[in-house]
């Protein structure tokens, strides 16, 4: 039938593309992390246990005691990490800012464990360091526990 022959000819252009001598465009996609990867903050996770106790812990005390917190009951405030507080060169961001200046197409996203609402935050701070990539290629999983 016809979905049949549409097929064929799409399947049959694409192995033309194939055969072809001209060089196919790659376009390559890059993607990084934002924490104590391409930048080292101070953002603070702020905790409550059902005592009322209440914390603050740096993103590396969170990472070690996170777990043993909310398995007492706690719970985490991590609106701070909506902001980038004082940020320093991760050991990544050389990297990112050398193949963002290669020649080459090259897509690149920053995927991170923060709220999508720190998006614009870590944006702006790219864009401080010379890369200015789309907003929505700053993707916030919101995925801290």
């Amino acid at each position: 039938g016809p979905k049949v022959l549409a097929k064929m000819k799409t399947l049959d252009a694409v192995l033309n593309l194939g055969r072809s001598d001209k060089p196919m465009k790659v376009k390559k996609a890059r993607v990084f992390d934002f924490d104590d990867t391409l930048a080292k903050t101070n953002s603070k996770v702020f905790y409550t246990l059902p005592n009322g106790e209440k914390g603050v812990l740096t993103a590396e005390e969170f990472a070690l005691q996170g777990a043993d917190i909310k398995a007492k009951g706690g719970e985490f405030d991590f609106t701070d990490f909506n902001r980038v507080v004082d940020p320093e060169e991760g050991p990544m961001l050389p990297l990112l800012k050398k193949m963002y200046e290669a020649e080459g197409e090259r897509d690149f996203f920053i995927l991170t464990a923060r709220a999508p609402e720190s998006a614009p935050a870590i944006h702006a701070w790219l864009q401080s360091e010379g890369i200015n990539i789309p907003l929505e290629n700053v993707i916030g999983l919101g995925k801290m526990m």
